[in-house]
This record gives C-alpha cells, structure tokens and sequence, in this order.
C-alpha cells in the first residue's frame, strides 16, 4: 500500500502541472488527513472483545481485517489528493497528500509491538488470552 501512495506520488509529479493550490484545496487535505487518521483510530476499538477460549485464528482474522481497513483509510487521503491535485492543476497537492498518508501509514498503521499489545488488550477484554507478540 505504501508503494501505491509512492506510485501515485511520481506519476501525479509528470502529469499535474506544478501551480499552487488555492487555500480551501489545503484546507481540504487536512480535513481528509484529520478523518483519515480518527477512522483508523476508531477501527481498532472495533476489533471487540473475544469470547473466552477464542483461538489465535479468530484474534488474527479480526486483526488483519481492521488492520487493513486502517491502512485503507490512511491510504485515502493520498488518492484523494491525485484528484484535488487534478482538480486544481497543482502538483503539490499530490506530493503533500502522498507525504502525509506515508507518514500517517508509517506512525499509525505499520505492525510493531505496542500496536499488538493494543489490540490484544480490546480482544482480551473479554476473558480471552490470545496472545499476537512473542
């Protein structure tokens, strides 16, 4: 997913011209950046509790599907951005847009311990003791 932010990026660079966007443009991303990251901060509150004696296939079903719904909606505002891009004929709409989804992707949604202890403690919110680190 990170390479089609990139992807989306270079291509935008050859066929945006390269203007800058009027103010409500700007506005606009931050809007989509600001709804992009609450969703995914939502979604793992969505992941509920599992029952007790819930296997680890079940925990890990629940977690990829929010997982990528997460990276779905950081992704969003880079695509987005391509039209707003086009829309105001400036190549720096695109490239922030792509800047700001990687940095969002890279801080909210890339896998690391503390994000699995996050979700370990919604799915064992319930009795169970699935465990998704070492």
């Amino acid at each position: 997913m990170m390479g089609a932010v990139a992807v989306f990026a270079a291509v935008s660079a050859l066929v945006v011209p390269r203007g800058l966007p009027p103010v409500w443009a700007w506005v606009a991303l931050a809007a989509m950046v600001l709804l992009a990251v609450l969703m995914a901060q939502a979604a793992e509150r969505s992941l509920g509790a599992l029952p007790p004696g819930a296997g680890e296939a079940e925990a890990w079903n629940r977690v990829r599907a929010v997982h990528v719904f997460r990276l779905a909606m950081l992704e969003a505002p880079a695509v987005l951005g391509v039209f707003l891009g086009f829309l105001t004929g400036s190549w720096w709409l695109c490239v922030a847009a792509a800047a700001v989804s990687l940095v969002a992707i890279a801080v909210l949604a890339l896998p690391h311990a503390g994000l699995l202890h996050r979700y370990e403690r919604v799915l064992n919110a319930g009795g169970a003791t699935v465990r998704l680190t070492a």
